[in-house]
């Protein structure tokens, strides 16, 4: 018997049929019935052949309760009609619709497809990988955007309206049922002639969105969230609304949970999740349907960039060995071929009769599994080991000479090398050896006048022209900005009153591994007396940034993706909020920093001037004198303004969201041996 928050239900009790036709007669008086498929409350599937073509296909027979009377079945056949206009190859096409006579019964064909249900796929196996998840739900998303553009909106989107069949190349791929058909079953039971009714509530309850649960006019974000609680349970095997052993809830309790309780945080209820798909996810099933992204495309691109991100993030971290070959992973997704080579072995899985592959990947899963916890995360850490000691050798003015570093009183070596701890606030530094290089850039990149959202209260300083500068002295660096965690320690030893709000354009929760914002330039400073340090110069920032070969980016490309840094064309964060600290591994500068473009802008300890040679700016410069150098770009600023030589400038008592700080200190001396 089918659990009460399973059922699809409707403003008018459905009526099941008693009996099913005889296998002898004829439906509509083409089809011949040859097996039962399945049942719901709104109709009996069949297996059917059409007598004069010869081909089978899916017949639904809707119960006698969906038709009453002509004008609704004249409302049903119009909205059918439309539907099969819709054509696409992750959706099952509906071919035929119409009325039996004998029967006095609707019914529609669909193309016959063999597979099995994502609801009883789910059954099989509990859950599955973020990266099948992900894989499915693009299919899934693509299919719901061409939909939302031909004017159908699904209404009733869950598993068990969602085939896996064997696609191309012998891949799985989803299949979506009952396109239109929900809204064509609920106008047929509305006496009205109106083709929308609003308040009409029709659909799977575990499911629903906020709006539909409460009976409210429906559009295409109601079906985005659907799919999300489609995301939410294949990766978790939960269901967002419904406690995990209560499937029995009662209705009308349950549709009180979906519009007005928050749904359990994705990761922490699934910690194999990685951080950037799950906040597409829990983003998408926000009650307000104006805070989540606005149609299913947006929300393929973020679950697809999001997916890509924790990939890159993950292979990072499992780089660099060559006794040990982790697991391949997708390096990406390809329209063209949407699984990609890698993912192919996930997915063949669902058909057992296909044999596994045989190579390295095997090779590499016995050795995994013989390798210890410990083991293993010594050889994720391998890769960025790695990357930090060819840092080291690339920042010595010669190969053949090896530098001896006295360290500031407070630092300590880490355990990764390359890495130093500040033993009062526990800030991570990296060096960064003396050298020239070419700081400014040839032609000055236009100010974004929309970037903030108080463009007068900003100054951006002339980044021209190009010059030369000779750093005589080694020097550490935060390697990233101060988190919260360090900040709100250092103004409880001091006494210090801390900032306790902070305004985002959308409600955020903002850990301790956030960095602090809302900070100005006397705050800061006086953090860096407290911590020992002090704040870079605006010369030590650049050089930290760049390196000595003028990259225009820390990472050295000119590409910007959502794996180097939060800007505002981020799909998760862009003009949403900060994010946490050293979630772009990608975006790590010559010398070993992270968050050096995006996430905040940080101060420097310089005033403000322009650069010598510099053109004339407007009046604004005999005012700069009073402000200080702001470097970095944040996650509502544009690429322009996040490359290394953007410059900007602030008061010093000014408090913004989007600008935080990182530490620096001068190295005592230097030698050679």
């Amino acid at each position: 018997m089918e659990a009460a928050s399973d059922r699809q239900i409707s403003s008018a009790p459905a009526v099941m049929a008693l009996s099913g036709p005889k296998k002898s007669s004829l439906v509509a008086g083409k089809y011949k019935i040859r097996s039962k498929l399945g049942s719901g409350s709104c109709g009996t599937v069949y297996r059917a052949t059409h007598v004069d073509l010869g081909a089978d296909v899916a017949l639904k027979l809707l119960n006698s309760d969906v038709a009453t009377n002509d004008a609704a079945r004249k409302r049903f056949l119009r909205e059918v009609q439309l539907t099969t206009s819709f054509v696409h190859k992750y959706a099952v096409q509906l071919r035929d619709f119409g009325r039996d006579s004998e029967r006095d019964r609707l019914y529609f064909t669909m193309d016959l497809i063999e597979g099995v249900t994502l609801r009883k796929f789910l059954e099989m196996k509990g859950t599955v990988s973020e990266r099948t998840a992900v894989y499915f739900g693009s299919q899934i998303l693509e299919a719901i955007h061409e939909a939302h553009r031909a004017g159908i909106v699904h209404r009733d989107l869950k598993p068990a309206n969602i085939l896996v069949t064997r696609g191309h190349k012998d891949r799985a791929e989803i299949r979506i049922l009952d396109f239109g058909i929900a809204k064509a079953i609920s106008t047929s039971r509305t006496s009205g002639g109106d083709l929308t009714v609003a308040g009409l509530l029709l659909g799977t309850p575990r499911y629903m969105s906020p709006e539909q649960a409460q009976g409210l006019e429906l559009d295409g974000r109601s079906d985005l969230y659907s799919v999300a609680v489609i995301l939410y349970e294949m990766l978790s095997g939960r269901i967002p609304s419904l406690p995990a052993r209560n499937p029995g809830d009662v209705i009308q309790a349950l549709l009180y949970k979906i519009a007005n309780e928050p749904p359990q945080d994705l990761c922490r209820l699934a910690p194999s999740v990685s951080r950037e798909v799950g906040l597409v996810v829990m983003r998408q099933l926000g009650k307000d349907p104006a805070g989540r992204l606005g149609s299913a495309h947006q929300f393929r691109k973020a679950l697809r960039m999001a997916s890509n991100t924790a990939l890159r993030r993950r292979k990072e971290d499992a780089r660099g060995n060559d006794e040990l070959d982790l697991e391949p992973l997708a390096d990406g997704w390809d329209d063209s071929n949407e699984a990609g080579d890698s993912s192919e072995r996930s997915y063949v899985e669902l058909f057992p009769s296909q044999p596994a592959k045989s190579g390295r990947g095997k090779k590499s899963r016995r050795l995994r599994a013989s390798r210890s916890e410990g083991q293993l995360a010594k050889v994720r850490s391998g890769r960025l080991r790695q990357a930090r000691a060819e840092t080291e050798r690339e920042g010595s003015n010669s190969s053949r000479t090896t530098r001896i570093i006295k360290l500031p009183p407070n630092l300590r070596p880490s355990e990764e090398r390359g890495e130093f701890i500040n033993q009062t606030d526990g800030s991570i530094l990296v060096y960064v050896p003396p050298g020239s290089f070419t700081m400014g850039a040839r032609r000055r990149g236009p100010p974004s006048a929309a970037s903030l959202p108080l463009p007068e209260a900003r100054l951006y300083g002339e980044n021209r022209p190009e010059h030369t500068v000779k750093v005589a002295r080694g020097y550490f660096i935060g390697k990233l900005p101060v988190s919260w965690k360090q900040y709100r320690r250092f103004c409880k030893e001091t006494g210090r009153e801390a900032p306790t709000r902070v305004d985002f354009p959308d409600v955020t929760k903002i850990t301790d591994k956030h960095p602090a914002v809302n900070v100005n330039w006397h705050d800061s400073r006086a953090y860096c007396r407290w911590a020992g340090l002090r704040l870079p110069s605006e010369e030590e920032w650049e050089f930290a940034a760049r390196g000595t070969d003028g990259r225009l980016f820390p990472w050295g490309g000119e590409e910007v993706g959502p794996e180097h840094m939060n800007w505002e064309g981020h799909p998760l964060f862009g003009r949403r909020s900060t994010c946490q600290l050293g979630i772009f591994p990608a975006g790590v500068s010559p010398y070993g920093c992270l968050d050096m473009s995006g996430n905040v802008c940080e101060w420097t300890g310089d005033s403000y001037a322009d650069y010598p040679g510099a053109p004339r700016t407007e009046p604004r410069a005999s005012k700069a004198g009073q402000r200080r150098v702001i470097r970095g770009g944040s996650w509502l600023h544009a690429v322009v303004d996040c490359q290394t030589t953007s410059r900007g400038a602030e008061l010093p008592n000014e408090r913004r969201n989007w600008l935080g700080f990182r530490v620096c200190v001068a190295a005592p001396e230097r030698g050679r041996a």
